[in-house]
């Protein structure tokens, strides 16, 4: 994978560089912040291996031309810490935007056409990198690590955003957090590992692990966006989620992730807009998540999912809990919680081994004439249900929801064998009892037209 800028000159900063200096290779200066005053359009600022302890934020950025960006980068080969451990916090009203937690360490607004790399922020009590009213910049092989806010995020009036290759673990921890008044412990920490509420944009091959929240949050008034190739385990809610809020969050397709050991893997809400539209999931990878693994769920507001097709997903083994009794999101393979859905479609996906349901229907929707009226489309889906001993409708505790379960129309049920599961191999070996004809869905092999790509170096380098 490449990714090719022009270049003009370049300045160089070091933690054991001079202020005073040139900010040449040999003679680098010390201070990101002054070295960022010599840019201009097409330069680059390489940062030399080191630790570089922020007191403040690093706030004021030049903006480069289409063609010609400004780069930030860590010098090639070596590693560039921007440590904000002893940052201050800036002085931010309440009600003023962009909000304390809406910025990061790294606080990009209203800046155009720069590219930030190979570099490692870590230690933030706000996020790790944000962006506000910003557009056409690239966050590529960065790195954040422990974060109160996000690793990294994008808020309203953004656009042309991508975040490629990244590595964001420790976000949403409260060991960074510095406000315990307004977040004692008892709250969550904001936001998400990557909150994304841009418009054109691009968030793929990243990898988040080890997060205290949602994994990839594409949210508020997102638009026109792909989510892809993404690596997500071990965080404690949804590895992706979408939500909208604010206003119309619409044309999100999310494809070829894998998302295993987290909460829930996808799910879909309008908590407080009016209407999540045009949202397309398909080619993923949903497995051991101990909760659903395809979740329409009724936080917030409940209001309106439209325009959504759910097709050639496998989801495997999820629902199974956490070992404590009644876990509070053990809901199946993929469960239609909300009624408050138009035209949906899920199709050719592979649910095996879920619990309690392959696929589950709210009480507000077990009725064909429901379904009918409200365009839910559930068909040709591969379901090996394995759960013995359980009578349907099943009670959940946690929604107060009796649950129906559901294989929609023509499903194809039947015991699966896939290839080497414990190995993430979710490729279909063989079917029992054979019908003779081929099955057309699930993830597989469309997901793996690049190999194991999560199983290999990851996050490839750009």
């Amino acid at each position: 994978f490449s990714v090719f800028y022009l270049s003009a000159a370049a300045i160089y900063v070091s933690p054991a560089g001079n202020d005073s200096a040139d900010g040449t290779l040999t003679s680098p200066m010390k201070s990101p912040t002054l070295a960022v005053k010599k840019l201009k359009a097409g330069d680059t600022l390489f940062f030399r291996a080191g630790r570089y302890l922020l007191t403040e934020q690093f706030a004021n950025h030049p903006s480069g031309c289409d063609g010609t960006p400004v780069v930030y980068s860590g010098f090639p080969g070596e590693l560039a810490i921007l440590d904000a451990s002893a940052i201050k916090l800036p002085d931010v009203e309440r009600r003023q935007r962009p909000g304390l937690y809406h910025q990061g360490a790294v606080q990009l607004t209203g800046v155009r056409w720069l590219v930030i790399r190979n570099l490692t922020v870590e230690h933030s009590p706000l996020a790790g990198i944000g962006l506000w009213n910003s557009s056409h910049i690239d966050i590529i092989n960065v790195i954040t690590n422990l974060t109160f806010a996000p690793g990294i995020c994008a808020w309203p009036g953004c656009e042309y955003i991508r975040v490629l290759g990244c590595t964001v673990t420790g976000a949403n921890s409260h060991k960074m957090n510095r406000d315990t008044t307004r977040y004692p412990t008892r709250r969550e920490a904001p936001h998400e590992a990557i909150s994304m509420c841009a418009s054109h944009f691009e968030v793929a091959w990243n990898h988040i692990h080890h997060c205290d929240k949602e994994g990839i949050d594409v949210k508020e008034t997102a638009s026109h966006g792909k989510v892809h190739h993404n690596y997500i385990h071990h965080v404690a809610r949804q590895g992706l989620y979408v939500d909208s809020w604010f206003g119309k969050l619409e044309d999100i397709e999310l494809y070829e992730n894998v998302v295993h050991d987290c909460v829930i893997g996808f799910a879909v809400s309008a908590e407080g807009g009016p209407v999540a539209d045009n949202i397309y999931l398909h080619h993923n990878l949903f497995y051991n998540n101990i909760g659903c693994g395809i979740f329409f769920s009724r936080w917030g507001k409940d209001n309106l999912r439209t325009n959504i097709v759910v097709e050639y997903n496998t989801v495997v083994h999820c629902g199974y809990g956490d070992g404590t009794k009644n876990f509070w999101l053990t809901a199946g393979g993929c469960y239609l919680y909300s009624e408050n859905l138009y035209n949906i479609r899920i199709a050719n996906n592979v649910f095996s081994d879920n619990r309690p349901f392959q696929i589950g229907l709210s009480s507000l929707l077990n009725n064909k004439d429901t379904l009918e009226r409200k365009k839910i489309l559930i068909e040709k889906n591969l379901i090996d249900d394995r759960v013995k001993g359980l009578k349907y409708p099943i009670y959940l505790h946690w929604p107060e929801d009796s649950v129906y379960r559901y294989n929609g129309e023509h499903p194809l049920q039947a015991r699966i064998t896939f290839v080497t599961p414990d190995r993430g191999n979710f490729t279909i070996q063989k079917i029992r009892p054979d019908s003779g004809n081929k099955a057309e869905a699930g993830a597989f092999p469309q997901i793996i037209q690049h190999g194991f790509w999560w199983k290999k170096s990851f996050p490839p380098a750009f």
